[in-house]
């Protein structure tokens, strides 16, 4: 079952890489700096507005969900809680954002797309994907994303034609959203309990004001560096930030691919106290750290090396600005992954919210004195190195908090190996760009013989147990479809 859901959630993972490698690039090009920076200022201005609403119902939830799953009873009971409670603050703070947006002047010139993200607000209360992971139902997840984002690439490429059209771009978003969230909720209805005095929703108020805390102190150092510099800079300062951000964080989907899978699972191992449990989680979590100093070594380096070419072939010329601030952000997929570990696989099964909180204000802290410091000067450099220094500051963090409960067997040869390979990626690259000056052709020559000299020595040179499964499994999943 493990496995089967490992898969799914791999191609899920996958699809999300694609369909923004196939529609960014275009959007880019045809919106501009300007509209781009405009839609991401209010898409960031939103998703902070959706912390609050759902004040850490989506990671609460998957917990709650998973350790009910096996009782009918029990889990409709939960399932109601956890909706209805959500229904109340959704509604506070959808009025709030209304009336911020309508007294805010710096707002009102794109009006319309925050009454977009009013939409997409009220939306999510009705996408329960939390419900979905609780039950590890990836299967269904995957399809209905994929099936939706499939009919999302076709309208952007359809509608999508000058910088007027960045309403219709973020209403794209809203679509995408709306019937993910109409599908989801259709499917699970017959969960709701309508007698109001058969839930107990005040016994989750704890739990999830103490996970709402942390994820408000997430957000503030994840969103606040694209706000702080919409509001001191031009939108196209903007528009180079999120670009290269959004570049640095597209692998962090597939590095976590088996790690979001694993939630439900520790939560289960961990939630029956035995030396047998604990044995099997530990396991699991050595698997991930490998997993995950695997893949996000060379990724990181890879983004660092190849940065104006990523920059030129995902957003165009017009971007070029923001290839410094990419090669700041490049050490995300390692910094993101490793915090993924040892937070939300180590901290977070064992009910360590309370001391996450602690943790996350220390990062929040930071990131705003260093934005405040760095922004107004040096724009979205200063965003780009705020945010580094941040998640250097948090993963160092967890690490440390982490320990006092489970100690990893975690040997350095293996991540060091990965960082001595992937410093080959350098005399690629330079040989490669002395023989051919089209910047496309070099990515995509680079990524191959990268990628394969990295796996070849990984394979062949230090039998590397991680590149040896997914070595096995390509070439059982490849013979299977030729059979």
């Amino acid at each position: 079952m493990l496995k089967k859901n490992i898969i799914y959630n791999t191609i899920l993972q996958i699809s999300q890489l694609i369909f923004p490698l196939i529609t960014f690039p275009y959007a880019a090009r045809v919106l501009e700096p300007n509209a781009i920076g405009a839609v991401n200022f209010a898409s960031y201005f939103t998703q902070y507005f959706l912390t609050f609403a759902f004040l850490g119902i989506p990671v609460y939830g998957i917990r709650e969900i998973a350790k009910v799953s096996d009782n009918p009873i029990l889990l409709k009971k939960t399932f109601s809680e956890l909706f209805y409670f959500n229904c109340i603050t959704t509604t506070i703070v959808s009025g709030i954002f209304l009336i911020i947006v309508r007294i805010i002047s710096s707002l009102n010139s794109d009006l319309l797309l925050f009454y977009i993200g009013f939409a997409i607000l009220w939306s999510n209360l009705f996408f329960i994907e939390w419900y979905y992971n609780g039950i590890q139902e990836f299967k269904y997840i995957t399809l209905r994303s994929v099936i939706i984002r499939s009919i999302s690439v076709i309208l952007i490429f359809t509608l999508i034609k000058s910088p007027t059209d960045k309403a219709t771009y973020y209403s794209i978003e809203l679509f995408v959203i709306s019937l993910s969230a109409i599908i989801n909720f259709m499917k699970a209805k017959h969960l709701l309990v309508f007698n109001l005095n058969q839930l107990n929703i005040r016994k989750h108020l704890k739990p999830i004001v103490t996970l709402f805390s942390l994820s408000v102190m997430i957000s503030i150092y994840v969103y606040a560096n694209s706000i702080i510099l919409g509001f001191f800079k031009p939108k196209q300062e903007v528009a180079y930030y999120t670009v290269s951000e959004k570049i640095s964080k597209l692998a962090i989907a597939f590095i976590k691919t088996g790690g979001v899978v694993l939630i439900p699972e520790l939560s289960k191992l961990f939630g029956i106290n035995n030396n047998q449990n604990r044995t099997r989680a530990i396991e699991l979590l050595n698997k991930s750290f490998y997993y995950t100093a695997f893949l996000s070594i060379p990724i990181s380096f890879g983004v660092f090396i190849y940065s104006r070419e990523l920059i030129n072939l995902i957003a165009g010329k017009n971007y070029y600005s923001a290839t410094i601030s990419l090669m700041i952000l490049s050490p995300l997929p390692i910094l993101l992954g490793l915090a993924f570990v040892y937070s939300r696989q180590i901290l977070f099964p064992l009910g360590k919210e309370k001391q996450m909180f602690k943790l996350s204000i220390w990062g929040m802290a930071c990131n705003l004195i260093i934005n405040l410091i760095l922004i107004p000067k040096f724009g979205y450099i200063g965003a780009s190195i705020s945010y580094l220094f941040t998640e250097i500051l948090m993963v160092t963090l967890v690490y440390i908090e982490s320990r006092k409960y489970i100690k990893l067997n975690i040997k350095l040869k293996d991540p060091l190996i990965c960082i001595i390979l992937s410093s080959l990626f350098i005399p690629i690259h330079y040989f490669i760009g002395r023989f051919n000056p089209n910047m496309t052709i070099n990515l995509i020559l680079g990524i191959m013989l990268c990628a394969s000299c990295y796996m070849f020595f990984q394979l062949k040179v230090f039998k590397n147990r991680i590149a040896t499964e997914i070595y096995n499994y390509i070439v059982f999943r490849a013979m299977k479809i030729k059979l």
